[in-house]
C-alpha cells in the first residue's frame, strides 16, 4: 500500500505459489526479499533462501534482481535491515553465524555475488553451539545491533555489536551465584574454530562460561539412511559416570524449529546428579532443506533420527541402557510417542508435554482452524498416499496390544486448543516508521499485533512456527486411556495423565509455576528410574 495513497488499497508483491516463501524488508525505495523462489524462470524452488530485491513501485515489483547467494555449506536464516547496514542470520555446517554488510549493496545483475564477496563483518561469538536471540533493535537509523547470546554452558550474554566500527561491547552476563568461583573466561585464544578467520576478539571483551564444570559437545549420529544428525550432549565432568549415568534425550523436529539450547539454570539440578542431557536436531527442524526432509511423507525420517540418537547414547556408554529418558513437547510429543511405539524398550521413561498424539483424527477434522495449515507440515489426509504416511507413525493409532510400555508422564492443559484464528499475516517495516503493509489479516492476528508489538518481517508461508501450534486436551486423554486398555496391564499403571485446569499450550504463567512444573517432571523421571540419591552410586 502506498503510504501517500491509501485509497488505492493493498497490492500483492508476488502471486502466491505453493512452497514458495518470501520475507520482505524496505530500504530506500527497494524491497529486499529473502526467498526460495525459483531462479531464472525454472520451476524448482531453491533448497535454501537467497536475497533478492525489487523497486518499491507497483509497476516494478515483479522485476526481481538477485543480490546474493549464501555460498557453499551455508544458508541464510533471516535478515534485518537498517539505514547503513544489512544484518544476515546464517548457518554454516549447522552452526550459527551473524554478519553485517554495508548498505547500499552494489548489485551485479549478470553474476550475483556470494555473501563473502560483499565484505561482511562476522560477529564474534563465544561458541558454535550458541543460541542467539536478537534484541528489539527497532531503531532503523542505529548502527548498534543487540543480541542475547548463550549456550548450555554460557549464561546469557547481552552484547552490542557496533556495525560501523565493527567492534562489540558486552553489556551484561547473567550471574550464577553458587558457581561463580568456577566460572572460566573465554577470550581470543578459544573462540570457536568457525570464527578463527574473523577479526580477533579484544582481550578486554571476554565472557565467562562453565566449561570447567560441564562438558558440552556436538557430534553427528548416523541415521537409518546414512544422513548425519547433529546431537548436542551436556554433562557434568565431576558427576557423570561412564556407562552408568541416566540421561534425557530432547526432540522436536517440526515447523523448521531448532531445539532451544540456550542457557537454562534449571538443568543444573540434574547435571549435579550425574544426568546426561542430549538435544537431537532431527530432520523437520532447522533450515529449509532440513525442514522439508522431515515433513509429509518424509516425517518418518524425524522418528528414525531420534531413535538413532537414543541408541547412540547407549552404545557409546554416555547413558546406561536402562536409564535413558525422553522429553517431547507439542509436536515433539508426536516424535517421542512414535519412537516409543517403534522401540518400546529404548526409553525407560518419558515425559510428553501437551503432546500431538492423535494426529490422524486431528488432521481429518478441517473444522479445527490449524488443521488445513498443517497439511504442509504433516500431509493432506485427503490424499491417500499422505494419509497412509500419517497413519504409519501416528502415536495413537500404532499402540501395540500387550506390549510393555515405559513409565510415561503425559501433561495436558485444559485451555489448550487448536483455535488460533490466523490467515497468513504479512508485515514489513517502512524505514523504521510504525507503518506496516498488511494483507489477508484476520481480527485475531491484528489483536495479536496489538498485544505483542513485535517488528515482523514480511512472510508468505504455509508452515508456521511452533508458537501457532495448539493441541486438544482430548489427544493426551485418548492416548493414555488406550495405553491402559490394550498394553501390558502391569506397565500401563505407570502411564500417568496430569491435567492443568488453568493453563494453556505453554503452561501456566509465572516463573514459580514453571519451576513447579519442571520439578514435577524431574521428580517423575527420577522416581521412574528409582533414583532417589543425589548422585549416582
Amino acid at each position: 500500500m502506498e503510504s501517500d495513497n491509501v485509497r488505492e488499497g493493498l497490492w500483492p508483491i508476488r502471486k502466491r505459489v505453493d512452497k514458495v516463501q518470501y520475507f520482505l524488508e524496505h530500504h530506500n525505495g527497494f524491497f529486499y526479499i529473502l526467498t526460495n523462489a525459483p531462479v531464472n524462470d525454472t520451476e524448482m524452488m531453491t533448497e535454501g533462501y537467497y536475497l533478492a530485491r525489487c523497486q518499491a513501485e507497483k509497476s516494478l515489483v515483479d522485476r526481481w534482481q538477485i543480490v546474493t547467494f549464501p555460498g557453499s555449506d551455508c544458508t541464510i536464516q533471516d535478515m534485518d535491515i537498517f539505514h547503513d547496514n544489512l544484518v544476515l542470520f546464517l548457518q554454516k555446517n549447522r552452526t550459527p553465524l551473524f554478519c553485517s554488510i554495508n548498505m547500499p549493496i552494489d548489485v551485479d545483475v549478470q553474476e550475483p555475488k556470494e555473501v563473502n564477496d560483499l565484505n561482511p563483518w562476522y560477529f564474534p561469538i563465544p561458541s558454535n553451539m550458541c543460541s542467539i536471540i536478537p534484541g528489539s533493535n527497532n531503531d532503523f537509523m542505529s548502527s548498534t545491533y543487540r543480541l542475547v547470546v548463550s549456550s548450555p554452558v554460557i549464561p546469557d550474554l547481552t552484547v552490542d555489536y557496533d556495525l560501523r566500527k565493527r567492534t562489540f561491547t558486552i553489556l551484561h552476563q547473567e550471574e550464577v551465584t553458587s558457581l561463580s568461583a568456577n566460572l572460566g573466561t573465554v577470550g581470543k585464544s578459544n573462540v570457536s574454530s568457525i570464527q578463527q578467520n574473523l577479526q580477533l576478539v579484544e582481550t578486554s571483551q571476554s565472557w565467562s562460561d562453565l566449561s570447567k564444570l560441564y562438558s558440552c559437545i556436538r557430534i553427528e549420529v548416523i541415521s537409518h539412511d546414512g544422513v548425519l544428525i547433529p546431537l548436542v550432549i551436556l554433562y557434568s565432568q565431576e558427576a557423570h559416570r561412564h556407562g552408568e549415568s541416566p540421561g534425557i534425550l530432547y526432540g522436536y523436529g517440526s515447523y523448521g524449529e531448532d531445539l532451544d539450547k540456550s542457557w537454562c539454570s534449571e538443568r543444573l539440578s540434574l547435571l549435579s546428579r550425574g544426568w546426561v542431557l542430549a538435544f537431537a536436531d532431527v530432520r523437520g527442524g532447522g533450515d529449509l532443506s532440513w525442514h522439508q526432509a522431515g515433513t509429509k511423507a518424509n516425517k518418518i525420517n524425524s522418528i528414525h533420527d531420534f531413535a538413532a540418537c537414543g541408541m547412540h547414547l547407549i552404545k557409546e556408554g554416555l547413558v546406561h541402557q536402562n536409564r535413558l529418558c525422553a522429553i517431547g513437547c507439542s509436536a515433539g510429543g508426536l516424535l517421542v510417542g512414535a519412537v516409543i511405539n517403534m522401540l518400546p524398550d529404548l526409553f525407560s521413561a518419558a515425559v510428553l508435554k501437551v503432546p500431538f498424539l492423535d494426529i490422524c483424527n486431528t488432521m481429518l477434522d478441517p473444522t479445527l482452524p490449524l488443521t488445513v495449515l498443517d497439511y504442509e507440515e504433516f500431509g493432506d489426509p485427503n490424499i491417500p498416499a499422505e494419509f497412509e504416511a500419517i497413519c504409519s507413525y501416528s502415536p495413537y493409532d500404532n499402540l501395540s496390544s500387550g506390549v510393555c510400555y515405559p513409565p510415561v508422564l503425559v501433561t495436558a492443559s485444559f485451555n489448550d486448543t487448536r483455535f488460533f484464528s490466523l490467515v497468513y499475516p504479512f508485515f514489513f517495516r517502512l524505514d523504521g516508521s510504525s507503518v506496516y503493509t498488511c494483507s489477508m489479516l484476520t481480527v485475531s492476528s491484528l489483536f495479536f499485533l496489538l498485544i505483542f508489538p513485535l517488528r515482523v518481517s514480511f512472510l508468505v508461508s504455509s508452515s508456521f512456527p511452533s508458537w501457532f501450534d495448539r493441541v486438544g486436551i482430548w489427544e493426551a486423554a485418548k492416548w493414555v486411556a488406550k495405553v491402559r486398555d490394550i498394553t501390558c496391564t502391569s506397565c500401563s499403571k505407570s502411564v500417568i495423565l496430569k491435567t492443568n485446569m488453568q493453563s494453556g499450550h505453554f503452561g501456566e504463567g509465572g516463573r514459580f509455576m514453571h519451576c513447579d512444573e519442571t520439578a514435577f517432571d524431574y521428580a517423575f523421571l527420577m522416581k521412574a528410574l528409582r533414583l532417589d540419591d543425589i548422585t549416582i552410586a
